[in-house]
């Protein structure tokens, strides 16, 4: 299983206090709608762009009993220069 997500982190999370993250490929994205466990960048159409707090995101694997394969693959979206893709990608596996 992997999953295609935009986390915030602890490290990138001032630039959301301030609402404004500018990505690497360009649009800027605005997730200044605060939901707690995720931010948005269009209220009327929430599905647009969503940022889950990665503190969440991980707690929904390990309730689920999913295990992460490290290491987790931050994206480009928010501006960084080493990444495999634009979103970030956890890998996980569960035994069944």
């Amino acid at each position: 299983m992997s999953n295609h997500i935009l986390s915030v982190e602890q490290r990138i999370t001032a630039p959301y206090r301030n609402g404004k993250v500018e990505p690497q490929y360009g649009k800027k994205l605005n997730f200044k709608h605060d939901f707690g466990k995720y931010r948005t960048v269009d209220i009327n159409t929430p599905e647009a762009a969503i940022s889950y707090d990665e503190k969440f995101i991980l707690s929904m694997y390990k309730k689920h009993s999913l295990k992460i394969k490290q290491p987790i693959h931050y994206g480009s979206w928010c501006g960084r220069s080493h990444f495999l893709s634009r979103q970030d990608i956890i890998i996980a596996v569960k035994k069944i």
